[in-house]
């Protein structure tokens, strides 16, 4: 799933599916790229399951999966309140240290 939301691109198109659900060809044309290089991108944000896709005529339309994103989003939440509660850990010593209260 990382891997997948490396790519700055990925990420926009990401952001495009937030708004509504779309083909490659017009992905590529707002993001300014070929409609096979959004359908390379939509298969590996597919591969990740952060997309899902369906068959409207010819069409292949894409759409976040919400559920997938809220699990990220849970993850990437628990992650930083971890960083932070280390940092503030780190903060209040790096202070107890300037107030000579600590010593190394």
């Amino acid at each position: 799933m990382f891997t997948a939301l490396a790519d700055p691109t990925r990420r926009r198109i990401l952001q495009s599916l937030v708004d509504r659900a779309d083909d490659a060809g017009a992905l590529g044309h707002d993001l300014g790229i070929s409609r096979q290089a959004a359908a390379k991108h939509l298969r590996i944000l597919e591969e990740a399951g952060l997309v899902t896709a369906t068959r409207s005529s010819r069409r292949r339309v894409h759409a976040t999966d919400p559920a997938r994103i809220r699990e990220l989003s849970d993850l990437l939440g628990t992650v930083a309140r971890g960083w932070e509660r280390r940092l503030e850990s780190i903060a209040a010593q790096s202070e107890a240290n300037e107030k000579g209260t600590l010593r190394p």
